[in-house]
């Protein structure tokens, strides 16, 4: 199976505004490196979760009898294909296509308001981390916090992989 993303994300599940008030940040000095804070963080709740947050549409190839998952693509908003395909009742969701498809498929919450507030709030903390901690490992401070503490906030959207 080959996936391509064919239409990215409008937007990001926060702004610079939001991210720069948690952060208490005033000046635009370090804008463009907050930017690209956020855009990590929604590339790892992606990659953590296997669910896409804001809406985006990807096509799958699918050889002749292939079975593709669909973890990485969730929450499913539509499925479309020319060719004949069916969609198991399996958690998470597999397609399965008697000859070659292209499936298309949109995805994710929806826009940014639609992403759950603890994925958000998760992403606020782990930019909050990056933003304080720019290197890997500092001599001298704290650890890591537990687990629990933040990374628990996306249990609940994490789906399980086959």
């Amino acid at each position: 199976m080959k996936a391509t993303l064919t239409v990215p994300p409008a937007g990001e599940p926060l702004t610079l505004a939001e991210a720069k008030l948690h952060l208490r940040v005033d000046l635009n000095d370090d804008d463009a490196l907050i930017t690209a804070l956020i855009s990590a963080a929604r590339e790892q709740v992606e990659f953590l979760t296997g669910q896409r947050l804001i809406t985006q549409t990807w096509e799958l190839e699918l050889a002749a009898g292939e079975r593709g998952g669909l973890e990485g693509l969730l929450p499913i908003q539509s499925l479309t294909s020319a060719s004949a395909y069916t969609l198991d009742g399996r958690w998470p969701p597999t397609l399965t296509t008697p000859q070659a498809a292209t499936v298309t498929v949109i995805c994710g919450f929806g826009n940014a308001q639609a992403v759950p507030s603890s994925i958000r709030q998760w992403m606020l903390l782990r930019i909050g981390t990056w933003y304080e901690q720019r290197e890997a490992l500092v001599s001298g401070t704290a650890s890591e916090l537990p687990r629990g503490f933040a990374d628990a906030l996306l249990d609940p959207w994490c789906v399980p992989r086959c």
